[in-house]
């Protein structure tokens, strides 16, 4: 198949007359997963960053081109779709190649107006293939998820920026001293331990990934229920009241605690980026008196979401201890 047919085929329509919840994000065009609330430069070759308009939607985990507003079942494979986040784009049906962010514009060509599609944004699918638990590399590219069945057999797959499989071969990994052997197709690693007497059952991950030299440590620990964060944090809106806005951080936190009892990692981004958008909302309410715990609150919840995206204890521990200090002094503030 062509790039041009692929890439036509990775897409789904939308109907013109669609109004999605969208939100706008500045990214580097060229690494698209360095993103930013602000404009500014690419951390990676000093490029300016463009801003793109976003939406959240339901998807296949197996065939991502499957695009819904709604939760359902996938047509296709009858898995059920999960949320995963896709960047707008307009472009001309008679050349795919022909791609705009704006809304209005109109092919070179022709002069039709474009027509809407959305396309899987990398990064924004973190949702498990296997129902495990799925992981993303300190190097932003490469994910992981490692499952555990009831007899104690573990099974480690990879996949690339877009949560795309690749083969396990290149990736040695061990837990503790027990090496984990790859399938003869290279379709997942796998070791056998005993079966879990109890849960929550825990698993140091340590993975060797190409041109580094040291390995890389995840943290996985399976519980009974592998369920997320509640609909209720889901659906999520600043409040205007800033007394309101400071009680939502403290009930954020509570939602943080939970999570990191039961080491679920890869949800912790939730409650953390909340309580980051309320602490700005709060700064641009009275930037004198919140201002500088603020700051401190921001830094902690971007690496809350970025460690806790990487799975490793230690260091979404270290982030939450930061996280705790600034609720202190976002209360000495408030007391003021």
């Amino acid at each position: 198949m062509s790039l041009i047919a692929l890439f036509a085929t990775a897409v789904l329509l939308l109907p013109q007359e669609s109004e999605r919840e969208t939100f706008e994000v500045w990214l580097c065009p060229l690494h698209r997963d360095e993103q930013s609330t602000e404009p500014g430069k690419c951390p990676i070759g000093g490029r300016d960053m463009v801003l793109r308009e976003l939406t959240s939607s339901y998807s296949c985990p197996m065939h991502t081109h499957i695009d819904r507003e709604e939760p359902g079942i996938c047509s296709i494979c009858y898995m059920n779709l999960v949320p995963m986040t896709r960047e707008m784009q307009w472009f001309c049906p008679d050349d795919p190649r022909d791609v705009s962010s704006e809304p209005g514009a109109v092919c070179a060509q022709s002069g039709k107006p474009m027509e809407l599609r959305t396309i899987p944004l990398a990064h924004g699918d973190h949702n498990p293939k296997h129902g495990g638990i799925l992981f993303m590399a300190p190097d932003r590219y490469h994910h992981l998820e490692g499952v555990l069945s009831p007899d104690g057999e573990f099974r480690l797959y990879f996949y690339d920026d877009f949560t795309e499989p690749i083969g396990a071969s290149d990736f040695p990994a061990r837990i503790e001293t027990e090496s984990l052997t790859a399938t003869s197709d290279g379709a997942y690693a796998e070791a056998r331990f005993p079966a879990p007497a109890s849960y929550p059952a825990e698993f140091v991950l340590h993975v060797r990934f190409p041109g580094d030299e040291e390995e890389s440590r995840f943290d996985f620990i399976f519980v009974e229920d592998m369920g997320g964060p509640t609909a209720e944090l889901r659906d999520f809106d600043i409040p205007d009241d800033p007394e309101v806005m400071y009680a939502e951080i403290f009930r954020r936190d509570e939602y943080l605690q939970k999570l990191l009892s039961r080491g679920a990692w890869q949800d912790i981004h939730v409650p953390a980026l909340q309580a980051k958008d309320l602490m700005l909302a709060l700064i641009e309410a009275d930037a004198d008196l919140w201002e500088r715990p603020g700051k401190k609150i921001v830094k902690a919840a971007w690496l809350l979401d970025i460690f806790g995206d990487e799975g490793n204890r230690p260091r979404v521990e270290a982030a939450y201890v930061l996280f705790q200090s600034a609720l202190e002094d976002l209360e000495a503030a408030h007391a003021e």
